[in-house]
């Protein structure tokens, strides 16, 4: 069985799957048993089953793998930002102490420049409200609570979300 078919298995033993409640309708709705049975011989639906699974196992340990990969690149990537940050200092402390306020090199000129002019907060209650930024989002947390406690919440509603998958290691 080739991935590249996979959809296409699954469309198969869907129809299949579909053939035979169609043939025997409420035949397997009190005997567990009988359709797992039936399902076993007239389809592939276990081996499809195990093929996905397996597929799925594969991306899960591949995304594991990037992952940590990504932390292990992350720290690198912060280590090589704080050596070049460290050499840029460098650079600026040799240009001052020299006075110089422009180096030519073979491939780059550097020039010193002033600093730029920020804020910087130093107590956040004590700003006028007319220069502060309110985020506005909705409590979910707390709008479910009253609309399960029967309060009617204007603008919002409870929905079901579409079915998941437990999958159990063995």
């Amino acid at each position: 069985m080739n991935e590249k078919y996979l959809k296409l298995d699954v469309d198969q033993v869907i129809n299949a799957l579909n053939s035979i409640t169609y043939q025997f309708g409420d035949e397997f709705v009190d005997d567990a048993e009988l359709l797992h049975d039936t399902i076993s011989g007239e389809t592939n639906f276990f081996e499809i089953m195990n093929r996905i699974y397996q597929l799925k196992a594969e991306a899960e340990e591949a995304v594991i793998g990037i992952k940590s990969r990504e932390v292990d690149l992350k720290a690198r990537r912060e280590r090589l930002e704080r050596k070049s940050d460290a050499l840029k200092g460098m650079m600026l402390s040799l240009m001052k102490t020299s006075q110089q306020s422009k180096v030519e090199l073979v491939e780059a000129t550097l020039s010193v420049r002033k600093g730029s002019t920020s804020v910087e907060i130093i107590d956040p209650n004590d700003l006028p409200s007319q220069l502060c930024r309110v985020v506005f989002q909705p409590d979910k947390k707390a709008i479910k609570e009253h609309i399960e406690a029967g309060e009617d919440v204007p603008g919002a509603r409870l929905v079901v979300g579409d079915e998941g998958l437990t999958i159990k290691r063995t």
